[in-house]
């Protein structure tokens, strides 16, 4: 039996409103938060943007679990009071690119879970200092060269492994200090038993740090008042250029990160081009003076002519008395 037209144009027109309200949900799931300042820094093929050169390039790549809120709090998972401690600290910084994928009930967030023995130096020692900072924080307001320092110390958090039947638990690196100011013991556990928790996009925040060590330009890459969200001359850029997703009908949370950094440094070209146009510019000043002048001159040339002309009367008639 054939379809009327109208009958078609009904389906059609059925079918236009679901795909825009399915694409709606999709923009509402996929949004960038507005807390996330970073954007793709290099070129469409990875390379160093337009106008600029790389002076250093340093990538390294990682692995982690990739975990969803809703998977880490279920009944047979053990990470449920690590992860309620690390979302209490503050509110959720998104997920890779900043992106918060998740629905309403946030249970479609994601956490990342690295082993601690696997993380850098640097990294290690940039999330003890916010956290000593903090309690700095709280006791009284740190300064540093005359600003009062935030400290980030919410977007990671060091935790034991759930082991034996005992819960993770966070390891707050002020616990032995205060154990060894006290004279008393504390065991800590070996980085095989800890764990790095944090959510995807806090990463951003320090990327340089996953791969400064022993690359070309460590100390650049360690200095994170050079890291910028876009190059200018003598920065520091980074991203994650690329990130697998957890794969397979076994639910293997298993993932990889390529972390790529640049040193960036003004193109010969581009230079080239700045001293072209301030040559222009200069000369354009220079001509726009000259212009000025001129005008002033015939301005004061206009003004003058009859006052010439009338000195030059006076004096005629004054010639002509004498005479």
């Amino acid at each position: 039996m054939a379809i009327s037209p109208r009958r078609r144009a009904s389906q059609l027109l059925a079918a236009l409103v679901a795909l825009l309200v399915a694409s709606s949900d999709v923009a509402l799931t996929q949004r960038v938060l507005p807390s996330f300042i970073w954007r793709y820094p290099f070129s469409a093929d990875g390379r160093a943007p337009h106008g600029f050169d790389a002076a250093c390039l340093a990538e390294r790549t990682f692995y982690a679990q990739q975990h969803r809120v809703a998977d880490l709090r279920a009944p047979s998972s053990p990470w449920a009071p690590a992860l309620d401690q690390l979302l209490s600290w503050h509110s959720y910084p998104g997920s890779w690119d900043g992106r918060h994928w998740g629905s309403g009930d946030h249970e479609d967030r994601d956490v990342l879970i690295v082993e601690y023995r696997d993380v850098p130096g640097a990294v290690r020692k940039w999330v003890a200092e916010q956290h000593r900072l903090r309690h700095a924080v709280d006791d009284a307001p740190v300064e540093r060269d005359g600003r009062k320092q935030e400290s980030r110390w919410w977007m990671f958090g060091v935790f034991s492994k759930p082991k034996d039947g005992v819960e993770p638990r966070f390891l707050d690196p002020k616990i032995p200090e205060a154990a060894a100011a006290a004279g008393e013991e504390y065991h800590e556990p070996p980085d095989e038993d800890k764990v790095l928790l944090f959510a995807p996009a806090s990463l951003y925040e320090i990327l340089p740090l996953w791969v400064a060590e022993g690359s070309d330009c460590e100390a650049d890459l360690l200095d994170l008042s050079r890291y910028e969200p876009h190059a200018i001359e003598n920065a520091v850029i980074a991203w994650p250029v690329e990130h697998t997703t957890p794969s397979g009908k076994d639910k293997d949370l298993e993932i990889s990160f390529q972390i790529r950094a640049m040193v960036t440094v003004e193109s010969a070209e581009n230079k080239a081009i700045q001293e072209l146009w301030q040559k222009i510019q200069r000369q354009a000043i220079r001509e726009n003076r000259r212009l000025e002048r001129e005008q002033r001159l015939a301005a004061r040339k206009k003004l003058q002519e009859p006052l010439e002309e009338q000195l030059k009367e006076v004096e005629e008639e004054h010639e002509k008395d004498e005479l």
